[in-house]
């Protein structure tokens, strides 16, 4: 378990026992999103199969976002073979604590956990300005990739590369009793 500054949010590695419990927070996390463009690539739409093959794959994990106790997020990172190079996404929250900081503190936890990766790439729904203010004020930066799904919806790509120094709380995120953390092979004692 890696927590953040203030113990309240915290990221817990999923194990394949859970997949189901990570299905149902895609349904719940994308349900709004395809509704609107009605992806069919959506992780709305992702099957129980498809999430376990995508799980055991070596160099992807999932991770539950908690507040508190209580599971109400997750997010998948990729990792390159390299390890210095890596993807989140996707990364779904409950939309009933949206827009109370948690996607931010999840991205600056993930981000902690892994300090060797000085890359990192995601892409987003171009029209959804929301979620283009949000990495963007966390630092990610356009990377002019744009990928048209479908006429009324298209996705961008987005980057951060360098250091980066998370705060919470205005304090600097502690790690407090996390165990090693095992990314399929790859190891972060933290």
């Amino acid at each position: 378990i890696i927590l953040g500054g203030d113990g309240l949010i915290s990221l817990e590695k999923v194990q394949q026992s859970e997949l189901a419990q990570i299905h149902f927070l895609q349904k719940v996390a994308f349900e709004s999103l395809y509704d609107t463009y009605q992806d069919e690539g959506s992780p709305f739409k992702q099957t129980q199969a498809s999430l376990l093959a995508k799980f055991k794959r070596p160099l992807e994990c999932y991770f539950f976002i908690k507040q508190q106790d209580k599971r109400i997020g997750y997010l998948r990172v990729v990792m390159d073979d390299s390890g210095t190079t890596a993807k989140i996404g996707p990364i779904g929250v409950d939309p009933l604590v949206e827009g109370q900081g948690i996607g931010t503190q999840a991205m600056q936890l993930v981000e902690q956990t892994f300090p060797e990766v000085k890359e990192w790439r995601l892409s987003t729904i171009l029209q959804e300005t929301t979620l283009c203010h949000f990495y963007e004020k966390m630092g990610y930066q356009k990377t002019g990739e744009i990928v048209w799904i479908q006429e009324e919806m298209a996705l961008f790509f987005i980057e951060f590369a360098g250091e980066k120094t998370h705060y919470f709380n205005g304090g600097v995120i502690a790690s407090k009793n996390v165990e090693k953390l095992a990314f399929r092979g790859h190891t972060n004692t933290r």
